[in-house]
């Protein structure tokens, strides 16, 4: 269920609190957990964003030879 947006400061740190707890008691499975998309980090920044370096490689390739072609066309 959601609550809405999260306007008021008070409302935020709620937000926070409540991620923080998760975390500290959650941690160890959310990095396993089969619902959470893969493509998504599990860093600290929050909102969904893109992992990278990718957590899996694409099918058939491994997570090396993808990190690699996408540095080279970065750089």
């Amino acid at each position: 269920a959601s609550r809405g947006r999260q306007f008021s400061e008070e409302q935020k740190l709620e937000f926070r609190r409540e991620a923080e707890w998760m975390q500290e008691k959650w941690s160890d499975k959310l990095a396993d957990d089969p619902f959470y998309n893969p493509n998504l980090s599990l860093g600290e920044e929050g909102g969904f964003t893109l992992a990278w370096p990718p957590r899996l490689p694409p099918l058939g390739l491994s997570l090396n030879s993808v990190t690699a072609d996408v540095s080279r066309e970065l750089f």
